[in-house]
């Protein structure tokens, strides 16, 4: 039995290159691929790192650009991410107040909840500081909206 842990992904001291992350805040493991996304908060990025990766391994980004902003192709302080059947990686862009949906091999995501200029609010159709995200087995997607003190559900067609 073996308790020794092991680093895989990041390690190397905060910093932006493609083996370090800077103040990561969640990880979601992909159990079909073996995959590990990481939402590198400081970095305004999700990082994937493929199966095995170590210390020395190098991740890719899948999301973000490394510059905070509302833009498409950008984040502001991702704190969750989770990824579907279908590999559309979710985002709980947390400064943005919005959730972003990457499809595969996509160079920028989509606004599906929240507002897509980054507008916060305590109705229902917008967010504040989205935090956590879950799906159910019926495709739903929760939502840990941290700032309004609640935690939604969304239906989904994925």
């Amino acid at each position: 039995n073996n308790n020794t842990p092991v680093i895989v992904a990041g390690g190397n001291g905060a910093g932006s290159g493609l083996n370090q992350l800077s103040q990561p805040n969640s990880v979601y493991y992909d159990s079909v691929t073996g995959n590990l996304y990481v939402a590198d908060t400081n970095n305004n990025r999700i990082m994937k790192f493929p199966p095995g990766s170590t210390q020395s391994s190098n991740g890719t980004v899948v999301a973000g650009n490394n510059t905070a902003g509302n833009a498409t192709n950008q984040l502001n302080a991702p704190r969750d991410v989770i990824v579907d059947k279908s590999g559309n990686i979710y985002i709980a862009d947390g400064s943005n107040n919005r959730i972003q949906r990457w499809l595969p091999s996509a160079t920028s995501g989509d606004t599906i909840l929240g507002s897509p200029s980054g507008m916060t609010g305590k109705t229902a159709d917008l967010l504040s500081g989205p935090e956590t995200l879950r799906f159910s087995s019926n495709n739903s997607l929760f939502v840990v909206d941290r700032n309004n003190n609640r935690v939604q559900v969304f239906s989904l067609s994925c």
